[in-house]
């Protein structure tokens, strides 16, 4: 045998056998992702080293593997599912594959201690959706009201207002369904220090005028540019208002604890978002370019958005114990200098002009955020596919610093959202789930040059057959003024019952939603005779201009219906100077 060739097959040997002595032999933790027929492996993610692949292992299961529960009895395979917590032992006469020797349940299946802390986001028959999580009344249960509510209990979800905050004890069951033996209920409150955190972020988020060219917002002391692009905007908000929870969509305008949130897209490559108190939600370019359908953007969106309905920045700010400044803008009521106080409001917004929280709040941010995505429609199996993606592009020290500070590093990240989704989402259909690729590509792929822009259509000129002059009568709305030619047919077509002509309407450059959004055709099948009737009286009205925040990005009007229905139409400018308009319907 050539001496070169026996030294290079020694060497092959010897790095073959130092890989494999690498490999562990026993896993003492591992999180079960998948065990189902004919059950010839088991797919984990633990936080053992030197396991082949990072992000998640296969391990292969032989006729002699023995599987055991929590006390060492041998069970069926069909007893370790999904979702539960094993330790496996490898067996060390077959090094070729990572092979299970044995496979032990860690804990009992039915004694799986969970605490709650979170917001009653909805309730459906006996189960509601907390924190991220399903959850149930043990059987005789009771949930005790705080001093708020004079002590009062509760022995079922639908005695307890939506939106409530929830302090809870239970057992996650085989089924993945968190039984509440015992906690406590305590009203959402808007509190003074909410209210001055929203109008300290007011002061501080200074949003320019619509159609200010190359303008900027200031955010933690860096101005970032504003995108003016309709086509972007329009898309983001239209994601971002379907996955707001209904819960808050559906409170009265009057209400406090109502957030209207706004979603605004900067043009910056860092692959960032930040969400504020006053529901001010900020995308940058850099962190759309990254994704890859819609179902990946709702999950961006339902993390920024569980930031705000989860009152993070309130507990951060309290955390924080900052009474320095807290103590002067209580006091700045009562006298304080309006200079100094305008000093001390700088100085908060400045902490409040960041997305840094703690672990415990980025990790609740996901878990609800999912669910928000969820509950829209979406498949947030994709979330995963996010994270791996953002794994694949940019190295753990750069995105680290960028995208959700303080959250664990990105491996963390993938594997705690890959648990959230196998624990609250095993069971779930998503045959139509909506995933969006096509729906993304087609809402930011015009800004980003993925898509060319259509041309527009130059009509043909024609030579007329009647060469005899004929007297056109003038139209008495001056040019461009969209919205006087729009709200006169779309009055006539209300009060004439014209249903034909209001879908021809429908038909032209708009969305149009209805609590949530849903096709034009779906709409127009909703136009029943009492929303006719709410339309009437609505549409006699005269519009009035749009003075909420919510407008600042465009120009336009709204108007309201009955007590049942509501119909907001806006009117936005784009760079050329055309009008478009945005119809929604909503209960």
């Amino acid at each position: 045998m050539d001496k070169k060739f026996l030294l290079l097959l020694i060497f092959a040997v010897s790095l073959t056998v130092s890989a494999q002595k690498k490999l562990p032999t026993n896993i003492g933790d591992a999180f079960v992702l998948e065990f189902s027929a004919p059950f010839e492996r088991i797919i984990i993610q633990t936080e053992e080293k030197n396991m082949p692949n990072r992000d998640s292992a296969e391990i292969f299961t032989t006729p002699q593997t023995k599987l055991k529960n929590h006390k060492g009895k041998p069970v069926s395979p069909n007893e370790i599912r999904a979702g539960m917590d094993v330790e496996i032992e490898i067996d060390k006469t077959d090094m070729t594959r990572l092979a299970a020797k044995e496979i032990k349940i860690r804990t009992d299946p039915d004694k799986r201690a969970e605490d709650i802390d979170g917001y009653l986001d909805r309730v459906e028959d006996s189960r509601a959706m907390i924190d991220g999580r399903i959850v149930e009344f043990a059987p005789n249960a009771v949930l005790l009201g705080t001093k708020e509510w004079k002590g009062k209990s509760f022995k079922s979800f639908q005695e307890i207002p939506l939106g409530s905050l929830v302090d809870l004890k239970g057992l996650r069951q085989a089924n993945r369904v968190i039984l509440i033996t015992r906690g406590e209920v305590r009203p959402n409150l808007f509190t003074q220090t909410e209210g001055k955190l929203v109008e300290a972020v007011k002061k501080g988020l200074v949003l320019p005028s619509p159609g200010q060219t190359g303008a900027g917002v200031v955010i933690n002391g860096r101005t970032f540019k504003v995108s003016q692009d309709l086509e972007i905007n329009t898309y983001v908000n239209k994601v971002g208002n379907r996955i707001v929870p209904k819960f808050l969509r559906l409170l009265p305008e009057d209400d406090p604890n109502k957030v209207l949130f706004r979603f605004y897209v900067l043009e910056d490559d860092i692959p960032n978002a930040v969400a504020f108190s006053d529901g001010s939600v900020f995308v940058n370019t850099g962190l759309l370019k990254l994704l890859e359908n819609e179902a990946q953007f709702a999950v961006i969106l339902g993390h920024e958005i569980a930031h705000v309905t989860n009152e993070h920045a309130r507990r951060r700010f309290e955390a924080q114990q900052d009474m320095a400044i807290w103590a002067a803008l209580i006091g700045a009521g009562a006298g304080v200098a309006g200079q100094a106080t305008g000093v001390l409001v700088a100085q908060l917004t400045y902490k409040l002009m960041s997305n840094k929280f703690s672990r415990d709040m980025e990790d609740q941010a996901d878990r609800v955020g999912l669910y928000y995505a969820y509950d829209a429609g979406y498949d947030v199996r994709e979330s995963v596919n996010l994270w791996r993606r953002v794994m694949g592009i940019y190295r753990e020290s750069v995105i680290g610093t960028t995208l959700y500070i303080d959250h664990p590093a990105l491996l963390e990240r993938l594997k705690e959202t890959r648990r959230e989704v196998v624990l609250n989402y095993a069971n779930a259909d998503f045959r139509e789930a909506v995933v969006g690729r096509d729906e993304f590509l087609k809402g930011v792929g015009y800004y980003f040059g993925w898509l060319e822009r259509p041309k527009p259509v130059v009509a043909a000129k024609t030579t007329p057959t009647n060469p005899k002059r004929t007297r056109v009568k003038k139209n008495p709305v001056a040019v461009g003024d969209g919205f006087t030619a729009f709200f006169r047919e779309f009055k006539k077509a209300v009060i004439g019952s014209n249903r034909a002509a209001v879908k021809n309407m429908m038909a032209s450059n708009f969305e149009w939603a209805l609590d949530g959004y849903v096709s034009r055709d779906e709409a127009f099948g909703m136009l029943d005779e009492t929303l006719w009737k709410g339309l009437k009286n609505a549409v006699l009205r005269a519009p009035v201009k749009c003075k909420s925040p919510y407008c600042n990005n465009r120009a336009g009007y709204r108007v309201w219906s009955s007590a049942r229905y509501k119909v907001e139409i806006m009117f936005e400018k784009d760079a050329s100077g055309n009008w478009h308009w945005t119809a929604l319907l909503g209960d």
